[in-house]
């Protein structure tokens, strides 16, 4: 959960049936929570979100090739779009994300690059904010 810019932000799955999919939800007042929309979520999994200086961001490994990179970004929390869907992002799994006053990070795993026997090495994406 992430709170900022006046609004709390939630993510997670719903695993229910056959298919599983990430969901977002949002709430101004912590009681009364909406489902947000945007680009697909589904099958994947959301482990993290965070409070940035132009929003949001979700993150979490996506089996979906609209979203490789498993990041996306909402400037209110309600609404999202894929921000990593190039293929060089195909394989990682990101778990976490961050923000400073000029950049927004995610940290996870990149399960292409090579093994080095000591599992899966780690990656950073990296934006810059205006």
């Amino acid at each position: 959960m992430a709170v900022g810019h006046g609004v709390a932000v939630a993510v997670g799955m719903d695993v229910g049936g056959e298919n599983r999919s990430v969901r977002a939800w949002w709430s101004t007042d912590g009681r009364t929570w909406a489902q947000a929309t945007g680009d697909r979520f589904a099958d994947g999994q959301a482990f993290g979100v965070a409070s940035t200086p132009a929003g949001f961001l979700a993150t979490g490994p996506s089996g979906e090739p609209s979203c490789r990179g498993g990041i996306w970004a909402s400037t209110d929390g309600r609404a999202w779009r894929c921000v990593a869907s190039d293929p060089p992002f195909e394989g990682f799994s990101p778990y976490a994300a961050a923000a400073s006053s000029s950049l927004e990070v995610a940290v996870g795993l990149n399960s292409n690059a090579p093994d080095s026997g000591a599992g899966a090495p780690g990656a950073v994406w990296r934006r810059p904010l205006p």
